[in-house]
C-alpha cells in the first residue's frame, strides 16, 4: 500500500483534519479520509465510508459527500470517501467480474486500509441509488458493518403505492416544485452555456433489482446481528416510491425494529441538488450517527 499524505488542517482546524489516500491490492484507489480533532474523535466508533454515485467523483453530487465527511468528523466520526476502480482518481483493476463485485472488492480493500491505518474496526457504509447494489452486498457478506444508509435503494411497488399514486399523485405541491426546479435549471443551462433540448434519450443504465424476498431476509439478517439501517428515499423516485410507510409496506418485518429508521425527502430531487435538501440530509445523518454510535 503506498504511504498516506500529511495530514492536512481544514477551515476550523479544531473540528476536523484530511489527508489523501491511495491504498488497494492493486495499489489503485484513492480518496480522502476526513478525521476529528483528537479531543471530538469518539472512540470505537464506526468508520463511515462514501463510494461514488454512478459516474460522480468521489466528492459526491453537488459536493454532497464533501459536505457530510466533514459535517460528521465535526461530531467525532471519521470518513474515508473514495473512487471506485475505473472512476475519478482510482485506477481499474485487472479482474475480470461484473462491475458490483469490483466495488464490493473496493470496499473490501477500504475496510482493510482503514483497519491497517486508523484500526478500524467497525463501519457505516453510506450509499447513493447506484452504490446501493455494492453497498447492500458489502454489508451482508461483513459482520463488521455496524450500520448502513442507503439513499433511493431498492424500492418496490406496493398496494400503498398503487393507491397513492392514483388519487395523490397529481396534488402533491413537492411534484409539481420539482417539476418548475428542473426546468428553471434546464433553462439556465440553455440561457448561459448554450444547452438546447434534443429530446427523449435511451435508457443507458439498468439496475437489476433482488427478488424482494431476498431481499427481506438480508435485511432481517443484518437487523438480527445488531446492524443498525438508515433508509432515505427522494421525491423524484415516485414512479416506485411515494410514501414514507412504503418501507414498512415492503418490509413489514422491519416496522418494531428499533434498528431501523426511514425517512422520505419528498421534497428532494434523485442527486439533493439543491442545498437546503442537502442541510436536511446532512442534519438526519449526522443526528443518525450521533444516536446510533455516539457516547
Amino acid at each position: 500500500m503506498t504511504a498516506a499524505e500529511p495530514s492536512v488542517p481544514r477551515t476550523g482546524a479544531s473540528s476536523y483534519r484530511e489527508r489523501a489516500m491511495r491504498f488497494g491490492a492493486h495499489g489503485g484507489l484513492a480518496g480522502v479520509l476526513t478525521e476529528p480533532a483528537l479531543d471530538r474523535s469518539i472512540a470505537g466508533a464506526p468508520v463511515v465510508v462514501l463510494t461514488n454515485v454512478g459516474l460522480n467523483h468521489h466528492v459526491g453530487p453537488f459536493r454532497l459527500w464533501v459536505e457530510l465527511a466533514r459535517k460528521l468528523a465535526s461530531a467525532g466520526f471519521a470518513v474515508l470517501r473514495f473512487d471506485s476502480a475505473g472512476l475519478g482518481d482510482s485506477e481499474p483493476r485487472r479482474e475480470t467480474i461484473s462491475d458490483i463485485e469490483r466495488a464490493v472488492l473496493d470496499l473490501n480493500d477500504a475496510a482493510a486500509m482503514l483497519g491497517e491505518r486508523i484500526g478500524a474496526t467497525r463501519f457505516v457504509p453510506m450509499a447513493l441509488c447506484s452504490g446501493v447494489d455494492a453497498a447492500h452486498r458489502f454489508s451482508i457478506r461483513n459482520a463488521s458493518v455496524a450500520g448502513a444508509v442507503f439513499l433511493d435503494g431498492y424500492a418496490y411497488r406496493t398496494t400503498g403505492f398503487r393507491l397513492r399514486y392514483l388519487t395523490r399523485r397529481w396534488l402533491q405541491f413537492a411534484r409539481w416544485r420539482r417539476f418548475i426546479r428542473r426546468r428553471w435549471i434546464y433553462n439556465y443551462a440553455a440561457a448561459t452555456k448554450g444547452v438546447r433540448e434534443t429530446g427523449e434519450v435511451d435508457e443507458i443504465f439498468v439496475r437489476s433489482y433482488p427478488p424482494l424476498a431476498d431481499l427481506a431476509k438480508d435485511f432481517d439478517s443484518m437487523v438480527a446481528r445488531g446492524t443498525k439501517l438508515f433508509f432515505g428515499f427522494t421525491g423524484e423516485v415516485d414512479h416506485s416510491y411515494n410514501g414514507e410507510r412504503q418501507l414498512f409496506e415492503m418490509f413489514p418485518n422491519l416496522r418494531s425494529s428499533q434498528a431501523v429508521s426511514n425517512a422520505y425527502y419528498h421534497a428532494a430531487d434523485h442527486l439533493f441538488s439543491f442545498a437546503r435538501d442537502r442541510r436536511l440530509l446532512l442534519e438526519h445523518l449526522t443526528s443518525w450517527m450521533s444516536t446510533s454510535f455516539g457516547k
